[in-house]
């Protein structure tokens, strides 16, 4: 069930979804017997170690799009902030006459830490967190979804890091139908 939008009282177009994904590229020793699609297995051989990206990323039913893609363990509430604060400076102030901005998140600590609270409504914007276990009232679930379904497309292609970050940067950019998303979650 989506969430009521007279409860949520938020015109579809003042809403920003932000989340973070995790994104885990394996590596493997092509001498031990992993080979990428098309070059001839030698020998069989273990699986090498992964490396953990953290994608974090907003959105708006615009299409408008802020994103962090880096190799790191996870999110902080530092990392976190310094994002919203990016969100925030880029944003046209209520103060100036924009308009009020609604950001939307589940309930992870980094997300609902004083720091990160006061970052968006300090300049007049405002906060609202998912339930808990809910992530199908989140639009920007929808768009993890969409690229982990083309990182599946694209998976041959990918041979280096160089090759992940672009693919999955051309996937983000590329990507539409964001209004769609926020409607199918009942933020009409």
């Amino acid at each position: 069930s989506a969430p009521p939008s007279g409860i949520l009282g938020i015109p579809l177009a003042s809403v920003i979804d932000a989340d973070e994904c995790g994104i885990w590229l394996e590596k493997s020793n092509r001498s031990m017997g992993k080979a990428f699609s098309g070059v001839r297995v030698r020998e069989p051989g273990p699986y090498g170690h992964a490396e953990k990206w953290t994608l974090i990323m907003a959105i708006d039913c615009s299409g408008r799009r802020w994103i962090r893609f880096a190799k790191c363990a996870g999110t902080t509430i530092e990392i976190f902030e310094q994002f919203v604060t990016g969100i925030v400076n880029s944003l046209p102030s209520p103060a100036n006459g924009g308009p009020v901005r609604t950001f939307l998140w589940d309930n992870l600590s980094a997300h609902l830490n004083a720091a990160v609270f006061n970052a968006v409504t300090f300049p007049g914007h405002q906060t609202v967190a998912r339930p808990p276990y809910r992530p199908e009232w989140g639009p920007i679930e929808f768009i993890f979804n969409q690229l982990e379904q083309e990182l599946q497309h694209r998976i041959h292609w990918i041979k280096d890091e160089n090759d992940f970050h672009r693919e999955v940067m051309s996937i983000l950019t590329n990507l539409s139908g964001f209004d769609a998303t926020f409607v199918h979650c009942g933020y009409l």
